[in-house]
C-alpha cells in the first residue's frame, strides 16, 4: 500500500499517471506490463516530480529476485527502475493480481438471499436516504444496491476484478472501477460517499480521511463498519479470511454530528 499522504498529492501524481499513453513492453513477455515514456509527459519538470513523489510515497515489493518502489492507482501498480531521478527515462504500469474475493465473487450474491439479509439491505437504504445526486460506493462487492441507486450516477469500487465483472454486467449504465479505497482516483467529487455492510472497515486509519476530501460540500457520508469483536459473516460461509482494520472509525477527521450508531454487528458513521 502506499505509504500515507495528503489526497492533493495523490490525485496530483495519479492524475498525471491516467493522462499517459502507454505502450506494451514487447521485450519482456514473461512480464506483461506497459511503460510511459518521459517525452509523453512533455514537461521535464512535471515528470521529474513524478517520479519523485511516487518514490517518496511508494511501498517496497519484489520481482525477479529484486526489489522495486511501488505506487498504486486504480487497478495497477506503477514503479521506475531506480536510476537517479533526472537519468529517469520512462515509468512501468502492471494490473495488480488477484485478491481473495476473486474467488468468492461467484457464489457471492447468493450468500445474502435470506429474508433477514433482504431486510437489512432495507434497512440500509432508508438510513442512506438517497435524495439525488452522484454517489461513490466503497467496496461495492457485486453491487447488491446499485440497482436500488440512481445507477447513471453511480460510481462503485472493489479490489476484485471478479467482482466489479459482475457488476459491470448486471448494471452497464454505472461506473465501475477496480481499486480499494488507498488506491483510488475518480477525478470528481461526490454528493454520497457509503461504504456498507462493513466495507469501510478494510479503509486504511490513514486513508480515512479523503473521504471528506472526495465529498462535495453538503455531501452525505453513511459508512458502515464492523464492531469490534464480530467476525464477518462472508468469512463464515466462504472460510476465507481478510485482514480489517478494527477501530479505524476512530481516525475519521472532525466533526460528525450524528456520531456512531449502532446496527446489528454494525457501527456506523454518517453526518446530518
Amino acid at each position: 500500500m502506499n505509504r500515507s499522504m495528503p489526497y492533493g498529492e495523490f490525485a496530483r501524481i495519479a492524475a498525471a499517471l491516467l493522462s499517459q499513453e502507454w505502450i506494451f513492453a514487447k521485450t519482456m513477455p514473461e512480464n506483461p506490463h506497459h511503460y510511459a515514456l518521459r517525452k509523453s509527459f512533455r514537461d521535464d519538470a512535471l515528470f521529474d516530480s513524478i517520479v519523485a513523489a511516487m518514490r517518496e510515497n511508494s511501498y517496497s515489493g519484489k520481482w525477479g529476485g529484486r526489489r522495486y518502489q511501488y505506487f498504486n492507482v486504480n487497478e495497477h501498480y506503477y514503479w521506475t527502475m531506480g536510476a537517479p531521478v533526472p537519468e529517469t527515462i520512462l515509468i512501468n504500469r502492471k494490473v495488480r493480481g488477484p485478491t481473495s474475493y476473486d474467488e468468492i465473487a461467484p457464489r457471492y450474491g447468493g450468500l445474502f438471499t435470506d429474508t433477514e439479509s433482504l431486510r437489512e439491505n432495507d434497512d440500509v437504504l432508508a438510513m442512506i436516504d438517497y435524495r439525488g445526486g452522484s454517489v461513490l460506493e466503497i467496496g461495492c462487492a457485486s453491487c447488491p444496491l446499485a440497482g436500488r441507486l440512481p445507477i447513471d450516477r453511480y460510481t462503485g469500487i472493489d479490489p476484485s476484478q471478479a467482482m466489479i465483472d459482475i457488476c459491470r454486467e448486471n448494471h452497464p449504465g454505472g461506473t465501475f472501477i477496480r481499486s480499494d479505497f488507498e488506491a483510488f482516483y475518480g477525478g470528481e467529487k461526490y454528493d454520497y460517499i457509503i461504504a456498507t455492510f462493513g466495507a469501510a472497515s478494510y479503509i486504511h486509519p490513514d486513508s480515512l480521511p479523503w473521504v471528506r476530501d472526495l465529498l462535495n460540500p453538503g455531501g452525505k457520508i453513511f459508512l458502515m463498519f464492523y464492531k469490534d469483536d464480530y467476525t464477518p459473516e462472508t468469512y463464515r460461509k466462504t472460510g476465507i479470511f481478510l485482514d480489517w482494520y478494527k477501530g479505524n472509525y476512530r481516525a475519521f477527521p472532525g466533526e460528525t454530528p450524528c456520531g456512531l450508531s449502532d446496527y446489528h454487528n454494525y457501527l456506523i458513521l454518517r453526518n446530518r
